[in-house]
């Protein structure tokens, strides 16, 4: 059986509409899953933007209530120091030693001096205390001096403990308080 030219043409032709029916399906496939893909991570890229908005926002109010509470801290460091070395000391000791039972016998100050604390140029007042009491008193008042007064610490203790009972046990000891200067 012999076919026909025409008919050779046309089982071409079909073919090559077919074909380029099918390529061009598939180009408009392609292109759909193009728009979806650019619509979907333009939309990812808003959430993300917005993410980092929103986490860069929390981030700098984080950082600014921090900033806050530090410069808070700063004021009140300021402000404990900024009151005079001798209004501080004399108003403690005192008070301190009456809860203690101990009596204070002799104080003396050796003058002012500068110091940097932690980055803080401070006024040191140095202080020699003399106290006297029962030894267990002695060390309760050594020991709350240290920890009451916030601007002041002990640098040196002589405690005395004689061996006859006549005297009792005293303590000497230095006071440094620590006044804020600024800067």
């Amino acid at each position: 059986m012999k076919v026909s030219r025409t008919v050779w043409i046309i089982v071409i032709a079909g073919f090559v509409i077919v074909a380029f029916a099918s390529l061009g399906i598939l180009c408009w496939q392609q292109f759909n899953e193009r728009s979806q893909l650019r619509e979907r991570l333009t939309l990812v890229e808003e959430k993300l933007q917005e993410f980092q908005s929103e986490r860069s926002s929390y981030r700098k109010q984080t950082l600014e209530s921090q900033l806050e509470e530090t410069q808070d801290v700063i004021k009140t460091s300021e402000s404990l120091f900024a009151r005079p070395s001798w209004d501080i000391m004399t108003s403690s000791i005192f008070d301190i030693a009456e809860v203690c039972n101990v009596e204070v016998t002799r104080i003396s100050s050796s003058g002012l001096g500068s110091e940097k604390l932690g980055g803080l140029t401070s006024t040191a007042q140095r202080f020699n205390i003399t106290i006297e009491g029962d030894l267990n008193n002695l060390i309760q008042f050594l020991t709350r001096v240290n920890h009451d007064l916030r601007t002041g610490v002990i640098k040196l203790v002589d405690l005395n403990v004689p061996a006859d009972t006549q005297t009792g046990p005293s303590a000497n000891f230095l006071l440094v308080v620590y006044t804020y200067e600024g800067g």
